[in-house]
């Protein structure tokens, strides 16, 4: 975004601040099917694979998961899309 003006039409952006007064960008959504979008999920899905080969998760081990949207689509929440023990996430936005 420039100025004001979006100049990606299949690209939604939000601007977070934090409660330290930082800023962060976040993908809010993008056109189904976009370069974006196949970005997005490309990305997402390659730092899932390397938290699972990094961390192991057990089938008793508990996770809670700051930061869960409430975008529902193929780039959105990995860890609940894919964990392979979705009963042990506790998801907060």
């Amino acid at each position: 975004m420039r100025g004001g003006v979006n100049l990606r039409p299949d690209l939604l952006l939000a601007i977070q601040k934090s409660a330290t007064g930082t800023a962060r960008v976040v993908v809010r959504s993008c056109a189904p099917g976009s370069m974006t979008e196949r970005l997005l999920i490309t990305a997402r899905d390659g730092i899932y694979k390397d938290f699972m080969a990094r961390m192991r998760p057990a089938p008793t081990d508990r996770m809670l998961d700051v930061g869960v949207s409430d975008v529902i689509n193929d780039g959105a929440n990995v860890l609940e899309r894919a964990f392979p023990y979705p009963h042990n996430i506790t998801a907060a936005d």
